[in-house]
């Protein structure tokens, strides 16, 4: 029994450590590794505070996710075409309101943090001024599940 649990430590440190191993081929001995797992390189991590720049493509595709997000919330809260007329001019607006406040606060977390709250609340209170109750109440709960889903409870 100690034979065994000794030769089953001795087998998993070999493994953890990729030690070599040898194995005789035609009369030869040869040495094997355990083979290692492919890793591929990372970019540099920027600097604390620093956006990391994103690519055309990341950009798009990030676009596109928006879109995509904009027409199910539309669908979802059964806008009329006066109502996704409006909706979508709020969202443009306060797109460019979200990018330029965290350009005015790159590396700082926290007044990037307070300005986003506010920009959020503002938004929020322009989509409240176009929904029905019903409508709205939906919309905060769709708000809600995404945050959720992102980790949430983050305040933007």
């Amino acid at each position: 029994m100690k034979k065994i649990f000794f030769l089953g430590t001795i087998f998993a440190v070999m493994t953890l450590l990729g030690c070599t191993a040898t194995k005789e081929v035609d009369n030869k001995e040869v040495a094997t590794t355990t083979p290692k797992t492919e890793t591929m390189e990372r970019p540099p991590r920027p600097e604390r505070g620093e956006r990391p720049q994103r690519s055309e493509a990341d950009r798009e595709e990030r676009r596109q996710q928006m879109e995509e997000r904009n027409k199910q919330m539309i669908a979802e809260l059964g806008l009329d075409e006066a109502q996704t007329e409006k909706y979508n001019k709020i969202n443009q607006k306060y797109r460019m309101a979200f990018q330029n406040a965290r350009q005015a606060n790159e590396g700082d977390r926290e007044g990037m943090m307070m300005a986003m709250r506010d920009l959020r609340e503002k938004q929020n209170k322009e989509i409240k001024s176009i929904l029905t109750e019903e409508q709205y109440k939906k919309y905060e709960e769709m708000q809600q599940a995404r945050r959720g889903q992102r980790g949430g409870g983050r305040g933007f």
